[in-house]
Protein backbone atom coordinates (compact mmCIF):
# COMPACT_ATOMS: atom_id res chain seq x y z
CA UNK A 1 0.00 0.00 0.00
CA UNK A 2 1.38 3.40 -0.91
CA UNK A 3 1.41 6.12 1.71
CA UNK A 4 -0.02 9.44 0.68
CA UNK A 5 -0.09 12.74 2.48
CA UNK A 6 -3.60 13.83 3.40
CA UNK A 7 -4.47 17.23 4.77
CA UNK A 8 -7.39 16.77 7.13
CA UNK A 9 -9.47 19.20 9.09
CA UNK A 10 -12.14 16.85 10.32
CA UNK A 11 -14.18 17.97 13.32
CA UNK A 12 -14.16 18.28 17.10
CA UNK A 13 -12.12 15.45 18.52
CA UNK A 14 -13.78 13.19 21.07
CA UNK A 15 -11.80 11.12 23.56
CA UNK A 16 -11.37 8.17 21.16
CA UNK A 17 -9.82 9.41 17.92
CA UNK A 18 -7.89 7.48 15.29
CA UNK A 19 -7.32 7.62 11.54
CA UNK A 20 -6.19 4.59 9.60
CA UNK A 21 -6.01 3.51 5.99
CA UNK A 22 -8.45 0.72 5.07
CA UNK A 23 -7.03 0.54 1.55
CA UNK A 24 -5.37 2.94 -0.90
CA UNK A 25 -8.53 5.03 -1.33
CA UNK A 26 -10.35 4.67 2.00
CA UNK A 27 -9.69 6.27 5.38
CA UNK A 28 -11.41 5.01 8.51
CA UNK A 29 -11.85 7.91 10.90
CA UNK A 30 -12.85 6.93 14.42
CA UNK A 31 -14.06 9.90 16.44
CA UNK A 32 -16.25 8.91 19.35
CA UNK A 33 -16.88 9.19 23.05
CA UNK A 34 -18.08 5.81 24.34
CA UNK A 35 -19.92 7.51 27.21
CA UNK A 36 -21.92 9.59 24.66
CA UNK A 37 -22.91 7.17 21.85
CA UNK A 38 -25.11 9.75 20.11
CA UNK A 39 -22.05 11.97 19.50
CA UNK A 40 -20.20 9.37 17.39
CA UNK A 41 -18.73 11.15 14.32
CA UNK A 42 -16.84 8.14 12.96
CA UNK A 43 -16.93 7.44 9.24
CA UNK A 44 -15.18 5.92 6.25
CA UNK A 45 -14.18 8.30 3.48
CA UNK A 46 -13.12 7.52 -0.05
CA UNK A 47 -10.35 10.13 -0.32
CA UNK A 48 -10.66 10.21 -4.11
CA UNK A 49 -14.32 11.29 -4.14
CA UNK A 50 -15.46 12.38 -0.66
CA UNK A 51 -14.67 15.21 1.75
CA UNK A 52 -16.06 16.08 5.20
CA UNK A 53 -16.01 19.10 7.47
CA UNK A 54 -18.23 19.19 10.54
CA UNK A 55 -19.26 22.84 10.18
CA UNK A 56 -19.42 22.69 6.39
CA UNK A 57 -16.63 25.09 5.42
CA UNK A 58 -15.11 22.65 2.92
CA UNK A 59 -18.57 22.06 1.45
CA UNK A 60 -19.08 25.81 1.00
CA UNK A 61 -15.80 26.28 -0.85
CA UNK A 62 -16.27 26.06 -4.61
CA UNK A 63 -12.63 25.01 -5.06
CA UNK A 64 -12.92 22.17 -2.54
CA UNK A 65 -16.42 21.10 -3.58
CA UNK A 66 -15.54 20.95 -7.27
CA UNK A 67 -12.76 18.43 -6.59
CA UNK A 68 -15.02 15.86 -4.90
CA UNK A 69 -18.22 14.02 -5.81
CA UNK A 70 -19.63 14.06 -2.26
CA UNK A 71 -19.27 16.64 0.49
CA UNK A 72 -20.44 15.69 3.99
CA UNK A 73 -21.23 18.15 6.75
CA UNK A 74 -23.10 18.03 10.04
Amino acid sequence: MSIRSVQTEYCDVHNKFDIEWVDEETLLIINESPEYPSSDKSMELNVETEIFHDIGLACQSWLMKSGYETCYEE
